[in-house]
């Protein structure tokens, strides 16, 4: 047996934007007929600028665990497609942002991006290694699913500085698990104020715990 940790999140809105910016119809950016099967599981992770206008720049793969000819189809669909509602100052004035998405297969399958918006704050190292295999909560069978729902308060620092979960869910014990890794392993770029200095944020993120036969 082995456990499939899938992490997707949506981020609140910035604290000192008016508005932050907002995904326009996410799931139609990649969609399954844009690439063909692949044996396995794997992820594709983006970085890319949003422009005041809610247009992609600047995008560039971070990471890959499929073939490269594969990853490198994903940057021209998504400035083809992707449209923003872009953040305002408090002026009203749109301003320009960053973001990131995380195309993943599981079992060959393709999983359309929608729930990974970190609003601004960019992952700086693999979200798959935030809970992994090795992670998989003692004492709960393999053959379980469970989703752990969890507001995450990201400081300045770009480190998790608190870690939430709903006061009636039903495996505190796990989700307690689940926020430790969490503390501990994830890391974001932050975004950046006028002056250049990093803002700290807060968003909602899931992790689905997953038992799957090997």
């Amino acid at each position: 047996m082995r456990g499939l940790i899938l992490i997707g999140a949506a981020a609140l809105m910035l604290p000192t934007l008016a508005q932050a910016q907002q995904r326009i119809a996410p799931e139609t950016w990649i969609t399954a007929a844009d690439y063909p099967p692949i044996s396995g599981d794997g992820i594709i992770a983006l970085d890319y600028a949003v422009t005041p206008e809610g247009r992609v720049a600047a995008c560039s793969v971070r990471y890959a665990t499929v073939q490269k000819e594969i990853a490198e189809t994903a940057c021209p669909r998504l400035m083809e497609r992707a449209r923003y509602v872009p953040a305002s100052d408090t002026s009203g004035k749109p301003v320009s942002g960053r973001d990131t998405i995380v195309i993943s297969w599981v079992e060959g399958v393709l999983r359309i991006p929608g729930t990974s918006d970190y609003g601004g704050a960019v992952p700086a190292n693999n979200p798959q290694l935030w809970a992994t295999d090795d992670d998989y909560p003692r004492g709960m069978p393999k053959s379980k699913q469970l989703d752990v729902p969890m507001t995450l308060i990201i400081g300045s620092d770009g480190r998790i500085a608190s870690c939430l979960t709903p006061l009636d869910f039903s495996h505190p014990a796990i989700a307690a698990h689940t926020c430790r890794l969490m503390v501990r392993r994830a890391r974001f770029q932050m975004p950046l104020d006028t002056q250049g200095k990093p803002l700290p944020t807060q968003g909602r993120t899931v992790v689905h715990w997953r038992g799957i036969a090997k």
